[in-house]
């Protein structure tokens, strides 16, 4: 096989790497580096400060040929005045996590770090991706941080790969901390599937109850034991036999979940290719 060839099925395979991977063009922000390859750094933990929020679910894995997920983030300037942030990725334990990210819109290849930072004028925008390269399988949340506090929108959207049909992809919002009971309303059968994703800011016993969609009547309920900074997703009729063919609402009841102690997100899976993401609704003044 000549040189040409070679450098023809190459350009072939980026474009078509390229198509499968819709990634906005940027400019993209500076990566945090990576503390696994630092000797003088070590994993943080998770550490929150009032003003945080959280993106709920990340993933980075597999390749566009064999199929897998990444993650495009986007960020803008809805403040008046200049705004630092920096969005920190943890694993589900709750200690800092790699992602390879792309340096530019260009880049297929990615540098491992553990989150972006970036600086903008008021209205300014910016993105980062993460680029599924066959590294090891990255799963958790990420928190973000800013100055001042609510002067940067950041978006995250969670890309599934795979090969042969369209990229599938769901929004994943910023969730501020929530308080004692959630509320998530949810669709099952008819080829949709509800999960949900859910991280905890202390250590709690995390309640799931099943309610019927039309008289509120409780069907089924399941209790998960959270650590401190810990991250689970999980299909809903794992832990929720009753949710595999039914609809309505799920409850999500914290002890003691205080406020500022959770953030959750929910998606329905449809069979025809789309991700539907589920609001969680919490009310202040109904704290069961």
């Amino acid at each position: 096989m000549n040189f040409t060839r070679v450098a023809v099925l190459f350009l072939l395979a980026l474009n078509s790497m390229a198509q499968a991977m819709p990634r906005p063009a940027g400019p993209y922000f500076e990566p945090i580096p990576d503390w696994q390859t630092k000797a003088t750094l070590s994993p943080p933990g998770i550490v929150i400060a009032p003003g945080d929020e959280i993106l709920p679910q990340i993933a980075n894995s597999g390749t566009p040929e064999t199929g897998g997920f990444f993650m495009i983030f986007q960020a803008s300037n809805v403040s008046e005045t200049m705004a630092t942030f920096e969005v920190n990725f943890y694993d589900a334990n709750g200690e800092s996590m790699n992602m390879p990210l792309a340096e530019d819109s260009d880049d297929m290849t990615g540098t491992p770090a553990s989150g972006f930072q970036g600086t903008l004028s008021p209205g300014g925008y910016g993105a980062q991706v993460t680029i599924p390269n066959g590294s090891a399988a990255a799963i958790g949340y990420a928190v973000v941080r800013m100055t001042p506090a609510e002067s940067v929108a950041v978006n995250a959207t969670f890309v599934n790969l795979v090969p042969g049909r369209p990229p599938f992809m769901a929004g994943i919002p910023l969730s501020s901390r929530l308080h004692k009971t959630a509320f998530m309303p949810y669709l099952a059968g008819g080829g949709f599937t509800p999960s949900l994703a859910l991280v905890s800011m202390q250590a709690q016993d995390v309640t799931l109850i099943a309610r019927s969609g039309f008289d509120g009547t409780e069907l089924c309920r399941a209790t998960l034991s959270f650590g401190a900074g810990h991250h689970q997703p999980f299909l809903l009729n794992q832990h929720l036999a009753c949710t595999a063919t039914t609809e309505g609402t799920l409850e999500i009841r914290g002890d003691p979940l205080m406020p500022a102690s959770i953030a959750g997100i929910g998606f329905e899976g449809h069979e025809g290719g789309a991700f539907v993401t589920q609001p969680i609704w919490t009310n202040p003044e109904r704290e069961l």
